[in-house]
């Protein structure tokens, strides 16, 4: 029987190439799924940490409101007590039948914001989702605006 086998060290050599390939490819494919995992929050983390500190101020006697079916209103002041520009401002209000959400007819936005420490009347006429009737109990108000073009922040006004 004369077999012949290929030698050990060309048996290892093999051995190493091929651990070698295995590896490049898994890692590049792992680099690509983790970028691609981890991009998005790293893009979104520097406006929301500095949105942490934005903050919208309203107190139940800065907020005026007449329901009467057709023709509903609701006047808002608003304090920008953070330390970010707000604009975009929208108030949801919450009654004992439904939601509605009113938009103000002076409206900041992102190239005319209002500015930190500031104050306004937000004034709106109707509502885009219908208008409360003249009897129902007001319960919350959303006042909501964006700070730095992607987050929204949020406060509630108990009105009961």
């Amino acid at each position: 029987m004369n077999k012949k086998a290929i030698s050990p060290l060309i048996a290892t050599v093999l051995l190493i190439s091929f651990v070698i390939a295995v590896y490049s490819i898994i890692s590049s494919w792992g680099t690509g799924f983790v970028n691609t995992i981890f991009n998005p929050i790293s893009d979104r983390g520097p406006k929301q940490v500095q949105c942490t500190f934005a903050n919208i101020n309203v107190k139940k006697a800065d907020v005026a409101y007449n329901f009467s079916g057709v023709s509903s209103s609701v006047n808002v002041t608003a304090y920008n007590s953070g330390s970010e520009n707000l604009y975009n401002f929208s108030f949801i209000i919450i009654t004992n039948s439904g939601v509605y959400t009113f938009n103000p007819t002076n409206q900041y936005n992102e190239t005319s914001p209002m500015a930190k420490g500031a104050a306004a009347l937000f004034m709106t006429v109707n509502s885009s989702s219908g208008a409360p009737s003249g009897g129902e109990a007001f319960k919350t108000l959303k006042v909501t605006a964006l700070c730095r073009r992607d987050y929204r922040i949020t406060t509630e006004v108990d009105m009961s």
